[in-house]
């Protein structure tokens, strides 16, 4: 497949531009004593519409549109298995009762919090007042995730990813998307078609399950056998670094698949 070199270029100028700018910010954030994931989120706000679009639009046009994949793929999917690889499995279960008193207590507050906010705000802040009830649980369920990959990046700045305080953290951020995205799910039956579908609820909740139960049973299995072969094979090429990779990036478009599927079926019911 042939690239054009003009996409080429923007591309490579953009990643270079994102990457220099966020490592600046960041190391600034720490200099002043802030975690340097402060500064590293300020890199949307400086290269986006609100600085250097307003500065220079033109130059925003040319070296900022970064596709959105690649995006997902360095905030979200590689962070993820980042996170995947430093999680203890014994720590984990050890804190069972308080990870789900905290992601209950972190989860709920924001919720009802959001709902309120929603409900009572005035008609002329709504672009469609009279769908003021899923108006409310979505502006309940955004404040009500969490950003797990900006965790990440916090207990990595503060090296307490492996403590106690951060396996906790970690896993109570998990639970509280995987609850977040099912209830998501819901907000978008209830906006587009007035009533939430038990089916396509039902269906997210069986596919997580197993999800979940494939990879705390049969993968920690994989995992030692790939291994096994690498440290047999003694490659330069297969290494423990490319099995964590290809593993998560294959268990990240089973997942991204299996979400798929529910919005598309539903698309060509209504379209039909």
């Amino acid at each position: 497949m042939v690239v054009e070199s003009s996409l080429l270029l923007t591309f490579l100028a953009g990643v270079t531009l994102v990457l220099a700018v966020a490592h600046t910010l960041g190391a600034v954030a720490d200099r002043l004593g802030l975690a340097p994931v402060v500064g590293e989120l300020l890199t949307g706000l400086v290269l986006g519409p609100s600085i250097l679009g307003f500065a220079a639009p033109n130059v925003t046009a040319i070296v900022v549109p970064i596709p959105d994949l690649l995006t997902a793929l360095g905030s979200l999917v590689l962070l993820l298995v980042l996170a995947g690889t430093e999680i203890d499995g014994q720590t984990v279960r050890r804190y069972v009762r308080p990870t789900i008193a905290l992601a209950t207590g972190a989860s709920v507050v924001p919720f009802l919090s959001g709902f309120a906010l929603g409900w009572v705000l005035p008609a002329r802040f709504l672009v469609t007042p009279e769908q003021r009830l899923p108006f409310a649980l979505f502006l309940a369920t955004a404040l009500s995730i969490s950003a797990v990959p900006v965790a990440v990046r916090v207990l990595i700045d503060l090296d307490a990813m492996d403590r106690p305080v951060g396996q906790l953290t970690l896993t109570v951020a998990v639970v509280i998307d995987a609850a977040g995205w099912v209830a998501l799910t819901i907000v978008a039956d209830i906006a587009r078609e007035g009533r939430m579908e038990p089916f396509g609820v039902g269906r997210t909740l069986v596919v997580l399950a197993v999800f979940v139960a494939v990879a705390v049973v049969l993968g920690p299995r994989i995992i030692e056998t790939l291994f096994g072969v690498t440290a047999y094979v003694r490659s330069p090429v297969l290494t423990g670094f490319s099995i964590v990779v290809v593993v998560g990036l294959g268990m990240a478009g089973a997942r991204s698949h299996s979400d798929w599927k529910p919005f598309s079926a539903r698309s060509s019911r209504a379209s039909s």
